[in-house]
């Protein structure tokens, strides 16, 4: 499976099919970054509450048409809702997301802080004399100086604004490296096994084919990141040196909407690569969570406290998981 052409071929051909729906998404990520304009801690509820919802419905979406279903804004909002089901929340890991973006941002923040007040020191004596001659006992005398430092509240700036590119796409990599989940959803819809069931199957199989996954992910998502990056950093020195009275956490939402609707029409490539990433790694995966299913099973049914419901339940599973295997071993020999 040559999976650049794959999803470039999908992509084009459904282009003007998927269109209407990564419109709709765009209006709610527009919609976020607007209230984010006016209050930027806004993003602290509306990222998990509605621009992680908006992505999975508008995975499934681009799923529902690559596959053949008429087009139906419906999917879409089913999807929304889906998300905040038990098999749907928790799908993209956001928290783990937001923590490595964390530390994404505090590397490259301060490692270029320090480099360009290297720097910077050559042409600014005061902010040579305040880098210079530090004690302990002066840390919070020089922090306040440093601030006042017209030289140093530039550096910060900029530093800040670097860290942020790096933070939202190490948040976007993390969300979209856990998405093939989304499609694992769609494909065992009537499956009774819930989100935390798959995130445990997908620890567990996600390490074996990291680097094979992310080779043939990035072959066909890369066109998109050096645009996000330029669109980005375009955005951010158009906020930051044309428009003056901008606050500085505005100027970062604006390079980020710069960013967002400059990228947003080769999203549904994305959805594309989980999908055929999805038929690639099914089987695989399918036959781990068997056996995964199965360990746990015959764990639980030692167990005297399970009613008989709960048992029939288990059951079902081990049911549906062993049907899905087999489904995948007859595709797999058709082709």
């Amino acid at each position: 499976m040559n999976f650049r052409k794959e999803a470039q071929g999908l992509f084009k051909s459904k282009f003007f099919q998927v269109l209407p729906f990564t419109m709709l998404y765009g209006f709610f990520i527009v919609l976020v970054l607007a209230l984010a304009f006016f209050v930027p801690p806004s993003l602290i509820l509306t990222v998990p509450f509605v621009v992680l919802p908006s992505t999975f419905a508008l995975q499934i979406s681009v799923s529902h048409i690559n596959n053949n279903f008429p087009p139906q804004f419906k999917i879409f909002f089913i999807g929304f809702g889906l998300y905040f089901s038990s098999k749907g929340f928790g799908c993209y890991n956001s928290l783990g997301g937001f923590l490595k973006s964390l530390g994404v941002f505090v590397f490259f923040e301060g490692i270029l802080e320090i480099i360009l007040s290297f720097v910077w020191m050559k042409y600014d004596p005061a902010l040579k004399e305040l880098l210079t001659n530090v004690s302990i006992d002066s840390y919070l005398t020089l922090a306040t100086q440093l601030m006042n430092n017209a030289s140093f509240v530039k550096i910060t700036k900029i530093s800040t604004l670097v860290g942020m590119l790096f933070a939202f796409y190490m948040f976007a990599h993390h969300i979209f490296s856990h998405g093939m989940k989304a499609n694992l959803i769609m494909y065992n819809a009537n499956s009774p096994v819930t989100m935390p069931m798959y995130k445990a199957m997908h620890k567990q199989f996600f390490p074996m084919v990291r680097k094979e996954y992310y080779k043939d992910y990035y072959s066909t998502i890369w066109p998109i990141i050096p645009v996000y990056f330029v669109s980005y950093a375009g955005g951010a020195c158009l906020a930051y040196f044309l428009l003056e009275d901008t606050d500085f956490m505005q100027c970062q939402v604006i390079a980020l909407a710069v960013a967002f609707i400059v990228c947003f029409t080769l999203l549904p490539l994305v959805s594309n690569a989980m999908e055929n990433l999805y038929k690639k790694y099914s089987p695989r995966y399918n036959e781990l969570s068997v056996k995964s299913v199965k360990a746990s099973f015959e764990e639980l049914m030692k167990s005297k406290d399970l009613s008989e419901e709960q048992k029939r339940a288990l059951e079902d599973i081990v049911k549906s998981a062993e049907e899905k295997q087999n489904k995948d071993k007859e595709e797999s020999q058709d082709k």
